[in-house]
């Protein structure tokens, strides 16, 4: 009976131990044990040790052990190592015992699936010293190299206790607020009351209270979120500016100021193209960009390229341009918030988020519908942690409706957005998978994702009426070009002449040139409409331009590109060209040289009506008399807009 040296009753019971150490190992072979079952466990490997010996050691001799298991380690002999921090493990200094549990841990890290035996020896370690920063700081390293929401939920457990003993230590916080996407509320209150407190007393980390602030912003807190950037402005007044005004004004459209919104946004846009600090901006607004748009936006760029290109995006969505209000920006920021409200991802670290191959796991019609779930979709949620069909809602906003079938049971249960015009798109909550995910279809009226993802959908809320319109140039001074643009509506369609507005911007959007007129009403055998001019000076090049009528409760705009070449001084060329319907005495909106012009910007006249032709011709050199001649014939003809290209 010498194996149950030392006590009979004793040896019993570690001889139960190591069977039932030796099931557990069985048990999980070539699995993944939650994480759970090793909350409070020895290491799977300790039990053989402990059933071996009871002796205690006197401090020099753990020492020794120490120096030799650890110069074990460096040369790569895990498993001699191992032995001899074992051993170690029965000394009578609990500060030596502490080292021994680290290099056990060190041994199981560096061992292929040893990593839950490193997390149980830094638990133990922890039961010896609660607020040990080395143990809490490598089991959050642990946690993240066993990935999976598991390993995160993990990491970020051990952070938070090593942000509420030490924020500085290795940049516990830090990496807790930059890794962990998916902080729970109370979890979010417990850090920042703790940082409330400990903040005054370090300003050299006074910065962090721009991320208490937005702590308050996702909790709903505005007082809180104002406070705190009082206190960032009191002790880091320059840090991350653009980002201030941008949470600002979002607590701005919180509490239902537009206008105050629009200030704060474009403040922050404004800042950030003279100092940097786009991330927060982009993050917001990669969720509608196209494929091109992201191309561009991750090419290397300065400040002010980024602002050129933020403003460019913003522009082009907008509306009316003309005026200081954004309605697709207000909006794409009320989607925003509801979309970070209700489609927040569950698990943002699973692998079914970072995994391609996990997410084709998910798809396994994609072979029949031609779809790829990280070539459709990617990676466009990760920033905000948006699910896909936040995603969907930040493109195409709220769906007219959303069916919940009977497969919407557990333990998959599904939506089937309806759109319009765009048709349905399913989402379901595979099992093991956690969150919504789009599920391709060949089934008719099913929306293509592709399509989806490149699209922004935008409804007006003021009824739109297309005007007809048109520009002619012509050589201006100083090699400028002069652009006239001629635009009009029905007579029926405004009771008092409206005003005409031509604004004229660079490629970045920036604006270079308005002019506005009022309308006038005009009347011919075959129409009658309110005939605006607006007349524009450019050198030669690449322009947008915007031209509108401003009609009470009407949105009467147009936008286009508009490229300028030079005209020579000393080469025959022509200006372009107006047609227009033959003015009547004292009627005559126009005059180009002492020519009196009735532009037609409809271009629809009479059968047998006679029309005007109004063009310039530039280099005409003298002629046998000594004077400017030249001879033209124009023909017009009424062609088929399909066959003519719209003209």
């Amino acid at each position: 009976m010498t194996f149950f040296r030392g006590g009979g009753f004793a040896g019993a019971r570690f001889i139960t131990l190591a069977f039932l150490f030796s099931g557990a190992v069985t048990a999980f072979a070539g699995n993944t044990p939650p994480l759970s079952l090793f909350a409070d466990s020895d290491s799977l490997s300790e039990a053989p040790e402990v059933a071996d010996s009871l002796r205690r050691l006197e401090d020099s001799q753990g020492l020794a052990l120490l120096d030799a298991g650890e110069s074990l380690l460096k040369e790569g002999k895990l498993r001699a190592a191992e032995r001899k921090y074992f051993e170690v493990l029965f000394s009578r200094s609990p500060s030596v015992v502490v080292r021994a549990r680290f290099g056990l841990a060190a041994v199981y890290s560096r061992t292929p699936r040893r990593l839950f035996d490193a997390v149980a020896q830094y638990r133990r370690i922890l039961r010896l010293e609660p607020e040990n920063r080395a143990a809490l700081r490598a089991l959050a390293d642990t946690g993240f190299r066993l990935q999976e929401t598991g390993g995160f939920d993990l990491a970020e457990r051990a952070l938070r206790r090593l942000v509420l003993v030490d924020p500085d230590y290795e940049g516990a916080y830090e990496l807790w607020r930059g890794k962990i996407r998916d902080q729970d509320p109370q979890d979010l209150r417990q850090v920042d009351s703790h940082l409330r407190d400990w903040l005054p007393r370090h300003p050299e980390r006074g910065y962090w209270w721009l991320d208490l602030a937005w702590d308050s912003f996702r909790l709903g807190n505005l007082g809180g979120v104002f406070a705190s950037l009082d206190s960032l402005r009191l002790r880091w007044p320059g840090y991350k500016r653009s980002e201030q005004c941008l949470l600002t004004a979002r607590c701005c459209l919180e509490l239902g100021d537009t206008a105050a919104f629009e200030r704060g946004y474009n403040e922050a846009l404004e800042i950030a193209g003279r100092e940097g600090g786009f991330e927060r901006l982009s993050f917001d607004a990669q969720t509608i960009m196209t494929p091109a748009e992201r191309v561009r936006w991750e090419g290397e760029k300065s400040p002010e390229q980024g602002a050129a290109l933020f403003r460019q995006f913003w522009m082009h969505r907008d509306p009316d341009p003309t005026t200081p209000h954004n309605e697709r920006l207000v909006e794409h920021y009320v989607r925003l918030a509801g979309a970070e409200k209700y489609y927040k991802q569950l698990f943002p670290h699973s692998k079914f988020q970072t995994s391609a191959n996990y997410q084709r796991l998910t798809s396994g019609q994609s072979q029949t519908v031609d779809y790829d779930p990280v070539k459709e979709i990617g990676d466009l949620g990760t920033a905000l942690a948006l699910d896909q069909r936040g995603l969907l809602y930040m493109r195409f906003g709220a769906p007219e409706k959303i069916d919940k079938p009977e497969i919407s049971q557990a333990p998959n249960p599904a939506e089937v957005w309806w759109y319009k015009n765009s048709g349905f798109f399913i989402f379901e909550r595979k099992f093991g998978t956690g969150d919504f995910r789009f599920i391709p279809s060949a089934i008719n009226g099913a929306g293509s994702i592709r399509k989806a993802m490149a699209a922004d959908l935008f409804d007006d809320p003021m009824p739109s009426l297309q005007q007809d319109y048109y520009g002619a140039d012509f050589r201006g001074l100083d090699a400028e070009v002069e652009v006239e643009f001629y635009q009009s509506v029905p007579l029926a369609a405004a009771a008092q002449p409206p005003a005409a507005v031509t604004v004229l911007y660079d490629s970045t959007w920036t604006e270079l040139a308005r002019d506005s007129s009022v309308a006038a009403p005009v009347r011919t055998p075959s129409d009658s409409f309110w005939l605006g001019i607006n007349r524009l000076s450019a050198g030669p090049g690449r322009y947008f331009y915007v031209a509108k009528l401003e009609i009470p409760g009407r949105r009467v705009v147009a936008k286009k590109e508009l490229r300028l070449a030079t005209y020579g001084e000393s080469e025959l060329d022509i200006s372009g060209v107006v047609l227009g319907s033959t003015p009547q005495p004292g009627d005559a909106p126009l005059e180009r040289g002492g020519v009196g012009l009735l532009p037609r910007p409809s271009l629809r006249f009479a059968r047998g009506e006679p029309i005007n032709v109004y063009f310039e011709v530039y280099g005409l050199r003298p002629g046998a008399g000594g004077s400017r001649e030249f001879r033209e014939k124009v023909t017009v003809v009424a062609a088929d807009k399909k066959e003519s290209g719209g003209g």
